[in-house]
């Protein structure tokens, strides 16, 4: 069904002149011609609301994936007011469904005979996202189980879907009880070298007798974290839900995330149990390496030496409870084999050192020392962690690719078959005492042998006078000795502590060493749903929005980084330019919501955003107070504004909404920064950084005036909507040639425009109507003369070939080409996408230097300087989704209970596009075929 919109509550450049409302069909929709002024495609929110195929019901749908802020059955969960939400599902063969009313039932059991906790009666509404919890307030530990009931557009009963659940996290710092930091208490380093020295890390074991009065164990929980990163055991055996490099990482002076993880199967109803807990150095302790020649990590990140904390918590079936906090008296401290970790430069193991059976009952630990009390000066509050972990998301097999032999062993190269983020095993044959070295590189130098320059940590390739202990050449590399285990047979796992990021490995082995078969190499990331899948019969396209999503993937460790290896930081800047792409591809409702938070906690006393959050100390072209430049900060306001859209939290929009304000009053004094910003960061063709800043000037003013508006306070939005509405008119005013709708904002050093400052004003609808067409024909003709061009950055000189191209940077991509898709271009968009010569992501892809499977760090290649794995060029995916495959959000959506299906295929040679939205099998499909120039788009929803 297709009905006219209501008058949109949000600021936009555009009018909506048609929208597809929620619905759940199985039916064809028609085109509808709707731009989406900026915005991205959370296409998993989209399926909250709209899907295909499940269980018959006498209404002819049925919700689905139930939630609890954001993530299904979540154990752990520290709101007071949990905020509840669920897709909805059709019958096979049922049209126009939609919800006119639900009910929420929460009970401590499905139990007919027990009262609910909270029944919140039939309520007249749609809503689906977000709804907050009314029942009596729930304590620590607290598990209940939640249900909810339709009712159809007719006002039909649909049957209640099954029991989700949802379990209390510690909710605040009483519910930690005595439970008190603990650690080795090594003390800190003397020096900076001996912090560069060999020192294994700490290991501790103690044993807990489990009561057997009160009846059967109902439950049993261990609550734990650590600082820098934790691993816990229980009777030898891991206990954990596979994941890997925990907690997330966060502005630690603010709040450190906590798991919650069930062991009530491994408890038994009585008897002694050995727990166990292995820390490594994460974000808390790393090396004082001088990123740039200067920026240490250590003087901004709050530090200190690992430690934990830890609750076990056992409820019996008579409601009595066993509770052990940690202690430093009844914990034992040991060391463990890995001597040495960082997360940019790598580990060394010794296996000889192992501990067997250390986290096992009746281990003698005699040689140990007692625990001491951990120093948590400055830590902030404990929460329970509200993103899903880090996990393995593929394996992939190395292969060798050459082997050469030296007087002491062998060198072998092999090859994963993209790049990527994760860790590796071996499985290997060898000595006690042999020694396995693992050096790691994006790509091959001319002799066949691994380059690790590209992804050295911090560019440090020389020796450093004021850091004389760190290494020469900051690179990837683990070592193992090994320590002559079963037969000499071991298996090599690593780093433990940290992630690298790779393409190729460089394996050193003395000649006594054999590799057993192929080493397997995980693909590492925050363990967010794929949402989409893309697919065309050009490959070009398929293949960009292939590595673009590589990019992503090794790029999503907690943060959202710039890059897996060198940096690893998480830059509102990059987010900002390619934060729509991530939406299009995962799930990233409670992710976006923390980046959010981790802005707010490193808020500036000025009210400007870090350029980084957590913040480590860097403050480029800022504005003051060690405060990020203006498009880097305002990836705070903007995306707000997303997970209202693309998920309907405005949960995070009150939370915020202080530091935003405070943000506002620093833009209000109009620094000099803002004109003094980074711009549009690696173009090709260069544009006027005074014309981006006032663009995030005017942007960061319009998510301010949608946000109060949200927030019901349409004064302010009023007040915001007149200032931006005044940048506006500056930007204009200083750059706008009226005459021919060009804005002269520096382009190729000339003075004129560039792709970048056209799209920018056409797409944000900063150019006055007026000029509107004069603007657009000026970015076409930008693009179609950017042909032949000709680099000598990095290893060129690069002689590009003749036909359009794109050479707008990371900001710029997404504005030139929405712009032209919006008004007719999209051939032309085509076609400079597609090209496969210099600068394009098609000569990215195959070149004569190294064929990328990551989106590069520059259009052109660097086999010593740039990134091959930054994911700040991903827009390309937005244009992909939004135009070619034509979904797109509404302007004024509200958790995406408003979806555009607006196709804008390229003629030939693309015979056809695949768009599939999902977040299990029930999807979301936009279907194009051209056929002898005859456009038939197949819609199912």
């Amino acid at each position: 069904m297709i009905r006219r919109p209501p008058r949109s509550t949000l600021s936009s450049s555009s009018a909506a002149s048609d929208v597809y409302k929620r619905q759940v069909s199985t039916q064809s929709t028609g085109d509808l011609t709707m731009r989406t002024n900026g915005s991205g495609m959370a296409l998993g929110s989209l399926l909250m609301g709209i899907a295909m195929a499940a269980q018959a019901s006498a209404c002819g749908m049925a919700p689905y994936k139930l939630r609890c802020n954001n993530l299904v059955n979540p154990l752990g969960v520290d709101a007071t007011v949990p905020a509840l939400s669920w897709g909805l599902v059709a019958d096979h063969g049922s049209s126009n469904k939609s919800q006119s009313a639900y009910q929420i039932t929460v009970t401590r059991d499905s139990s007919a005979h027990i009262p609910p906790v909270w029944d919140s009666g039939k309520i007249l509404s749609s809503a689906t996202l977000g709804i907050p919890y009314g029942g009596v307030p729930l304590a620590a530990g607290d598990r209940v189980r939640w249900r909810v009931q339709l009712w159809d557009e007719h006002g039909v009963a649909c049957a209640p879907s099954a029991w989700a659940w949802w379990e209390m996290g510690l909710i605040n710092a009483s519910g930690w009880g005595n439970a008190q930091w603990v650690s080795r208490g090594d003390g800190p380093p003397s020096s900076e070298c001996e912090m560069y020295s060999d020192r294994p890390g700490p290991q501790f074991r103690r044993e807990i007798k489990v009561k057997s009065q009160g009846g059967a164990i109902l439950s049993a929980r261990v609550y734990v974290t650590g600082l820098g990163y934790f691993k816990v055991w229980l009777d030898g055996e891991r206990v954990w839900d596979g994941g890997e490099l925990e907690p997330a990482w966060s502005e630690v002076r603010d709040v450190v995330y906590y798991r919650v993880f069930d062991v009530t199967s491994r408890m038994g109803n009585s008897g002694v149990h050995a727990f166990g807990v292995e820390l490594g150095n994460g974000w808390f302790n790393p090396l004082p390496l001088r990123f740039w020649g200067h920026v240490n990590l250590r003087d901004s990140l709050l530090v200190g030496e690992p430690m934990f904390i830890f609750k076990l918590v056992i409820t019996r079936a008579d409601g009595t409870k066993q509770v052990v906090d940690s202690q430093p008296a009844d914990w034992t401290a040991g060391r463990s084999s890995t001597i040495f970790n960082n997360i940019y430069i790598g580990e060394k193991q010794d296996l000889r050192l192992q501990s067997i059976g250390w986290s096992k009952v009746g281990y003698n630990d005699s040689t140990w020392k007692q625990a001491v009390l951990g120093n948590a000066t400055g830590i902030g509050k404990l929460r329970a962690q509200s993103i899903p972990p880090i996990r393995p998301q593929e394996w992939l097999d190395a292969v060798v690719i050459s082997e050469q032999t030296n007087g002491t062993g062998r060198v072998l190269v092999l090859d994963t078959g993209k790049n990527h983020a994760g860790s590796c095993i071996f499985n290997v044959t060898g000595r006690r005492g042999d020694r396995v070295e693992v050096k790691y590189g994006e790509l091959l130098d001319e002799d066949g042998q691994v380059n690790p320059m590209t992804s050295v940590a911090g560019q440090i390739k020389a020796p450093n006078p004021s850091a004389p202990c760190q290494p020469s050449v900051a690179y990837q590399v683990d070592t193992w000795v090994l320590g002559g285990g079963d037969n000499g047979s071991e298996r090599l796992s690593g780093p433990g502590w940290g992630w690298h990021a790779f393409r190729y490995m460089q394996v050193a082995v003395p000649a006594s060493v054999v590799l057993n078969g192929a080493p397997t190499c995980s693909v590492l990331r925050t363990d967010l749903d794929r949402i989409s899948t893309f697919s065309s019969s050009a490959p070009v396209l398929a293949g960009i929005n292939q590595i673009i999503t590589n990019s992503y993937d090794s790029n999503l460790m907690s943060v959202q980084s710039d890059c897996p290896h060198r940096e690893r930081f998480g830059y509102g800047g990059d987010a900002l330019a390619s934060g729509e792409a991530g939406l299009s591809l995962y799930d990233l409702s409670s992710f976006y919501s923390k980046r959010v938070t981790d802005y707010n906690a490193a808020q500036r006393q000025n009210g400007g955003f870090t350029e980084t959050a957590p913040f480590v100390g860097i403050g480029d072209a800022g504005l003051g107070n060690q405060s990020g430049p203006i498009g880097w900060q305002s990836y705070q306001p903007v995306a707000q504004l997303w997970l209202y859209k693309y998920y309907g939290n405005t949960e995070t929009l009150e939370a915020s909404r202080p530091y935003t304000e405070r943000f506002m009053k620093l833009l209000d004094s109009d620094p000099a920064g803002i004109t003094a910003g980074l711009g549009d960061w690696m173009p090709v063709e260069p544009t006027a950084v005074n014309f981006t800043g006032l663009g995030f000037l005017r942007m960061s003013y319009l998510a301010m005036s949608n946000i109060s508006l949200i927030l019901k306070d349409s004064a302010s939005s009023a007040v915001y909507r007149s200032k931006a509405d005044a940048v506006t008119e500056r930007i204009n005013r200083l750059f706008l040639n009226t005459s021919t709708g060009t804005y002269a904002v520096g382009g190729r050093g000339d003075g004129g425009s560039s792709q970048c400052g056209q799209g920018m004003s056409i797409f944000e609808g900063i150019v006055p109507a007026a000029q509107k067409t004069q603007a657009v024909a000026a970015l076409r003709d930008g693009v179609t003369a950017a042909t032949n061009l000709t680099n000598t950055a990095g290893q060129g000189p690069v002689q590009g070939g003749s036909g359009p191209h794109i050479t707008a940077g990371m900001f710029g991509i997404k504005w030139a080409l929405m712009a032209l898709s919006d008004n007719g271009l999209n051939d032309l968009a085509f076609e400079a996408v597609s090209s496969p010569s210099f600068p394009s992501l098609g000569w990215m892809m195959k070149n004569q230097f190294a064929n990328a499977t990551t989106t590069w760090e520059s259009y052109f290649y660097s086999n010593n300087t740039f990134s091959h794995n930054h994911p700040m060029f991903g827009s390309y995916t937005v244009w992909l989704m939004q135009s070619v495959g034509g979904i797109q959000p509404h302007p004024a959506a509200n958790g995406m209970d408003r979806v555009l299906i607006k196709p804008r295929p390229p003629q030939a040679p693309v015979s056809y596009t695949h768009l599939r939205a999902h977040e299990t099998p029930e999807h979301l499909v936009c279907r194009l075929l051209l056929e002898k120039k005859k456009k038939r788009c197949h819609t199912s929803i």
